[in-house]
């Protein structure tokens, strides 16, 4: 997450896998090991969100196709983030 910084404070960490919880972590540790902690859960959906919500990342995917080179099994990935 190259040029996000984020305040040491607590944040929201939610993975998107069955059954998750939301975990309140410090928000520095999180975007600094972003990269390790996706990859454990296979690059599924992960936000990091304040807990007053003025700032966020949230990093999705999805399966589809581009209409330009139509793939099925392609997975797309969807990112976001405001207050930064």
């Amino acid at each position: 997450m190259e040029g996000i910084t984020i305040e040491n404070r607590l944040v929201y960490l939610f993975f998107g896998i069955d059954d998750c919880p939301i975990f309140l972590v410090d928000g520095k540790w999180a975007l600094m090991n972003f990269r390790l902690l996706w990859e454990h859960i296979n690059n599924d959906a992960i936000w990091i969100i304040s807990q007053d919500f003025s700032h966020g990342v949230l990093v999705s995917q999805y399966l589809g196709y581009l209409e330009h080179d139509p793939n099925p099994k392609e997975i797309i990935y969807a990112i976001t983030k405001w207050g930064y």
